[in-house]
C-alpha cells in the first residue's frame, strides 16, 4: 500500500502519515516512488527494425503517382481509383506491389495509407 504524506497536524493528513508510521504504508513522493515498486513487471521493449529506403524514381508511374496521393493522408480504394483514373485491374496490382515493399498499407475497409514506420522514399 503507498501513502502519500501529509502536513503534520492537518487532519487530512493524519491516516496517511498513521499508514506511514506504522509501516502499514510506503511514502510516495514522486511517480517513481510507485513504479520503481512494480520495475520487475517492466518488460524490456523489442529493437525497432531498421527502416528500409526506397528510392521514389524506382517505382512505376503508377505508383508513384499513389504515393504522392498518399502523402496528403490516407485515401480509400474508390478514392484512388476516381482520382488516378487507373484501371481496377492496374490499381489493384500496384497497391499490392506497394504493400510488398512496405511502403504503404491497407487499412480496414480498403484505405490506404503510407507506411512510414517501414520504409522511407528516397529522391536519390
Amino acid at each position: 500500500m503507498f501513502a502519500i504524506p501529509g502536513r503534520i497536524g492537518d487532519v487530512m493528513s493524519v491516516g496517511p502519515n498513521a499508514m506511514i508510521a506504522h509501516g502499514e504504508a510506503k511514502p510516495v513522493f514522486s511517480a517513481e516512488d510507485i513504479l520503481g515498486e512494480f520495475a520487475c513487471l517492466h518488460v524490456a521493449a523489442e529493437p525497432r527494425p531498421e527502416v528500409k529506403r526506397v528510392a521514389f524514381s524506382s517505382l512505376s508511374q503508377p505508383q508513384q503517382a499513389i504515393c504522392r496521393l498518399l502523402e496528403q493522408g490516407e485515401m480509400s480504394f474508390d478514392e484512388l481509383c476516381e482520382t488516378l483514373g487507373l484501371p481496377i485491374g492496374t490499381l489493384n496490382s500496384c497497391l499490392t506491389e506497394l504493400q510488398f515493399l512496405g511502403i504503404m498499407k491497407q487499412l480496414p475497409g480498403r484505405w490506404y495509407v503510407l507506411d512510414t514506420c517501414q520504409t522511407v522514399l528516397s529522391t536519390e
